[in-house]
């Protein structure tokens, strides 16, 4: 860790600095401020409330405003892209799906912001799915290698705020 200049110390001694204390590394999608509470997201009906996005009923009165995740849907801008190749993918195109769409589910219902973009067909071999986070294309990825076997590949790009991920069958 890097130990800058402090105007102070505190208890512990001088105060230490690192890489989460760094703007210049920032989602161009996380908002600078949080949005006042209670707001509900006129797209897809999230609610901030105590400081998250979540599943709730929008009281009267809350303000309106676009998640990230609508926002990024809205611009076509994904975080996540998973490449799924391979002879066996167009024979099973409709079981990846289902469990690309399963794990969508389980992850969207405690975090609101992770979400499917697209599911689309690049050709007959190649399926490419885009999500909002960069979590939720791991787990899809790892849905797939424990399901069919295959290899994965990841690269997290050097901003921090997307990655893409290929499986290949072997």
């Amino acid at each position: 860790m890097t130990q800058r200049p402090t105007q102070g110390t505190n208890r512990r001694g001088a105060r230490r600095w690192g890489r989460g204390q760094l703007d210049d590394r920032k989602d161009p999608y996380q908002p600078s401020q949080k949005p006042p509470e209670p707001t509900v997201c006129p797209d897809c009906g999230a609610v901030f409330h105590r400081g998250r996005w979540q599943w709730s009923t929008a009281p009267d009165g809350a303000h309106r405003t676009r998640c990230e995740a609508c926002q990024r849907i809205h611009d076509q801008f994904p975080a996540g892209t998973v490449t799924l190749a391979g002879k066996f993918t167009a024979a099973q195109a409709g079981e990846i799906e289902a469990l690309v769409r399963h794990q969508e589910k389980s992850e969207k219902a405690d975090h609101p912001l992770n979400r499917v973009m697209s599911i689309e067909r690049a050709d007959d071999e190649t399926i490419v799915v885009t999500t909002t986070d960069i979590h939720l294309p791991h787990r899809i990825a790892r849905a797939v290698e424990k399901a069919f076997g295959g290899h994965l590949t990841e690269h997290y790009e050097e901003d921090g705020d997307t990655v893409r991920i290929a499986w290949r069958q072997k």
